[in-house]
């Protein structure tokens, strides 16, 4: 059962809906941190604040933003290439 939610957790890591917030670590009997630590995890929009994803473009300009941006660093590559990065 463990493996299963594991693999749930990291699929939602990969997918950026949640994030590591922070880690916590266990106490020993004098109030010091020992051990492997425990991540917090969070959504980015708890974390970074909603106004941080904001983007003035539209899908169409942050398309053709990354296209121009792969026909500089790319010179040698083709239209139909950059479309194939950027899809």
């Amino acid at each position: 059962m463990r493996s299963k939610f594991d693999g749930y957790v990291t699929q939602l890591q990969m997918g950026c809906y949640i994030v590591t917030e922070d880690f916590v670590y266990p106490l020993d009997k004098k109030g010091r941190e020992y051990g492997w630590g425990w991540s917090l995890l969070t959504t980015p929009e708890l974390l970074l604040e909603r106004d941080y994803y904001c983007c003035e473009r539209t899908p169409e300009e942050s398309y053709q933003h990354l296209s121009d941006h792969f026909r500089q660093l790319l010179p040698q590559a083709s239209e139909q290439q950059i479309k194939k990065l950027l899809k």
